[in-house]
C-alpha cells in the first residue's frame, strides 16, 4: 500500500506542471548579461550582485545598471539631544539596457526604524544585520521582478 501511495504521489507531482520561478531557462534574461555596471554605493552594489548570482558573457546584450544608495538618518532625539532612534534606507534603481536602449528600468526601495543603543559596538553590528536584511529584501525583489519581466 506504501509503494503504491508513493507512486501516485510521484506521479501526480511530477506531472502537475509545476516549475519554480526562480528557475533560469536557456532563455532567460539571467542568461542575456553582457556586463553588470555598479553607480553610487559600490560596497552594496556588490553585495546585490553577488546576491543576484549573475554569469556575464560578452557575446550577450544585456547591460545592467545597478544604482544603490543607503542612508542612515536620525528621526528621533531626547530632551539632551542625544538621538534615540534611527532609520536606514536602502534605495536600489536598476536598468537593462539592450544596445543603449532601456528596456526594463524599476526602482526598490526598504527602509528599517531603530532604536540607538548604548554600546556602540552592539549598534554597529545591529546595523550591519539591518544592512544585510535590507541587501537580502531587496535581491529577491529583483530577482522576482526580472523573473517575471522575461521578455525574451
Amino acid at each position: 500500500m506504501k509503494k503504491l501511495t508513493l507512486i501516485l504521489i510521484f506521479i501526480f507531482v511530477t506531472n502537475c506542471g509545476f516549475s519554480p520561478i526562480y528557475l533560469s531557462n536557456e532563455n532567460s534574461i539571467f542568461q542575456s548579461i553582457k556586463k553588470i555596471e555598479l553607480k553610487g554605493s559600490q560596497k552594496i552594489g556588490e553585495r546585490i550582485k553577488n546576491s543576484l548570482n549573475i554569469k556575464t558573457n560578452n557575446k550577450n546584450n544585456y547591460l545592467i545598471i545597478l544604482d544603490s544608495l543607503i542612508e542612515k538618518t536620525s528621526i528621533s532625539k531626547n530632551s539632551s539631544n542625544i538621538t534615540t532612534g534611527f532609520m536606514m534606507v536602502l534605495s536600489v534603481k536598476i536598468s537593462i539596457l539592450d544596445d543603449d536602449e532601456i528596456i526594463l528600468d524599476r526602482n526598490f526601495k526598504k527602509n528599517f526604524t531603530y532604536n540607538n543603543r548604548d554600546n556602540k559596538f552592539e549598534l554597529l553590528k545591529y546595523e550591519r544585520s539591518i544592512e544585510e536584511n535590507l541587501i537580502s529584501e531587496i535581491s529577491d525583489e529583483i530577482i522576482l521582478y526580472l523573473s517575471l519581466n522575461n521578455d525574451n
